[in-house]
């Protein structure tokens, strides 16, 4: 995921589940599975989705974490982010490096 200045304005807020791309987004979680198969979850915040760019975008309002089943959870400032999948697994990279 990446810092952001603003969400697009054409990009909607999830108010039901919806599977878009690599990602299940419902309201209050967004969760992405990887290369590998594992999924990150990021809890707690406001998800929108762009349909025409396949995009996913969300609102932290309060720190919360980025969680994933094999490695040590990432810390999320409050801010605006776009998720997206990093193509190339490296080992002991963090998702926010």
């Amino acid at each position: 995921m990446r810092s952001i200045a603003e969400i697009p304005k054409d990009a909607e807020q999830v108010e039901k589940r919806v599977e878009i791309g690599n990602a299940v987004v419902e309201p209050g979680r967004v969760m992405v599975r990887g290369e590998t198969g594992h999924t990150h979850t990021l809890e707690g915040v406001k998800p929108y989705i762009d349909r025409i760019r396949g995009e996913v975008y969300v609102e932290v309002t309060i720190p919360t974490r980025l969680v994933h089943e094999e490695h040590p959870s990432v810390n999320v400032e409050p801010g605006k982010y776009v998720i997206y999948t990093i193509q190339d697994f490296v080992r002991g990279r963090r998702p926010l490096d």
